[in-house]
């Protein structure tokens, strides 16, 4: 199959808001407001529990006031920057440092100053208090901070959508028997193009393989065999991805697996028995640099493999939603943009000017240079106003037949 019948989307966050998710400020906010979060006997927080207040509420109220002393720090680092705000996925990335260090997990000396400078406050907020249950210290607080964080994430995307008919410019172009190979690269943790791909009853390849007991677990070797005509990547992982021993079905020292319903805490492997989500919360990267030593581990090591080695194989890539702020994801679109000139990247956006400006610099230092070669044709629209038409009619080899 020669390049020319080959497109790929890559896909952010942005393709989600018109379906209702929460954008990234919304998210900030509750997390470090903490309303109605509680802490669950499974060991993972809820949300929506509205009787209980922030005070009150042990594991909570450390959390929040570890993370609001965070943010000033953040902050304070960024106040030249007059249209920075602190988000929760940096607070998630300065945690992640704190926590490799304090682990071993990553040797890195600069972070320990930081972890002086912030130990006296932590053990004002390890003390016990009346309504303790649990002895606290700065180890069980920062490893609690990730897991509030990342709770409070898939809790909130898992809210269901409504007609997803906005991302027909998506789905029209899996449809289109013009186009013979189509590959999705997403970096949101919600089911939102899933269920789009559903609703127009189109067929792809995730990667997961049939149900065993009500359980898919994810197979690389189902792509190296794939003849699917649309391919989906999740780069990021899912609020539906979850962690379980190791089974005949896998090919690594753990099993990631789709479970078919939500009662992830009553799944059977495939010999027969119960089997329980590792920490009972899914399997998604949260944060920013820190993402990128993900993709060398695990699933997203097989991922980012995929992800590097199908892009190769298209000239042209649509990017929907996406405001290229992953420096990892960042570096393998500038590689393949250099592959050749016949490569072109399609940027659907109503604001290109402002998407440029927040774009990081490895995306902002070559772009004049692909407008030039008129390499990257603009879209000027959101999503859920753009048809496939009009993507398709920036397409060099579409308009070249």
């Amino acid at each position: 199959m020669s390049n020319a019948n080959k497109i790929a989307f890559l896909l952010g966050s942005g393709i989600s808001i018109h379906a209702g998710m929460p954008t990234t400020s919304n998210i900030t906010a509750r997390i470090l407001s903490g309303e109605a979060v509680t802490y669950h006997s499974d060991g993972t927080y809820y949300l929506d529990d509205l009787s209980i207040d922030l005070a009150s509420n042990d594991n909570v109220w450390r959390i929040v006031l570890l993370l609001k002393r965070i943010q000033i720090e953040i902050d304070s680092y960024y106040w030249y920057d007059h249209h920075h705000t602190t988000n929760y996925e940096e607070i998630y990335y300065v945690c992640s440092q704190i926590h490799d260090s304090i682990f071993g997990e990553y040797d890195n000396p600069i972070v320990e100053s930081f972890i002086d400078k912030l130990t006296p406050y932590a053990n004002q907020l390890t003390k016990p208090r009346p309504n303790s249950i649990v002895e606290w210290n700065f180890e069980r607080l920062i490893s609690e901070a990730l897991n509030y964080i990342r709770d409070v994430v898939w809790r909130l995307l898992l809210k269901e959508p409504g007609n997803l008919g906005y991302l027909n410019c998506i789905t029209d172009a899996c449809l289109d028997p013009q186009i013979q190979k189509v590959d999705l690269y997403t970096l949101n943790h919600d089911t939102i193009l899933e269920s789009a791909l559903f609703q127009r009853r189109i067929d792809s390849n995730i990667g997961f393989g049939n149900f065993v007991n009500d359980v898919r677990y994810w197979d690389s070797l189902l792509h190296e065999k794939d003849e699917s005509k649309v391919c989906l990547l999740k780069l990021h992982g899912s609020i539906n991805w979850f962690r379980f021993q190791p089974n005949q079905f896998t090919h690594a020292p753990i099993a990631t697996g789709i479970p078919k319903s939500w009662d992830i805490w009553d799944t059977y492997n495939p010999t027969g028995e119960r089997q329980y989500p590792e920490g009972g919360r899914p399997e998604f990267l949260a944060g920013t640099f820190n993402k990128m030593l993900s993709y060398t581990n695990g699933i997203y090591a097989d991922l980012f493999c995929l992800f590097r080695r199908n892009l190769r194989n298209i000239d042209t890539l649509i990017v929907c939603g996406y405001s290229f702020g992953d420096k990892g994801i960042n570096s393998q679109v500038v590689d393949w943009m250099y592959l050749s000139e016949k490569k072109q990247m399609i940027i659907v956006h109503k604001e290109p000017d402002r998407l440029l400006e927040q774009s990081r610099g490895v995306i902002r230092n070559n772009w004049e240079e692909w407008s030039r070669q008129n390499r990257v044709p603009i879209v000027r629209k959101w999503v859920e106003d753009c048809t496939w038409n009009e993507i398709k009619a920036n397409i060099t080899f579409i308009q070249n037949d």
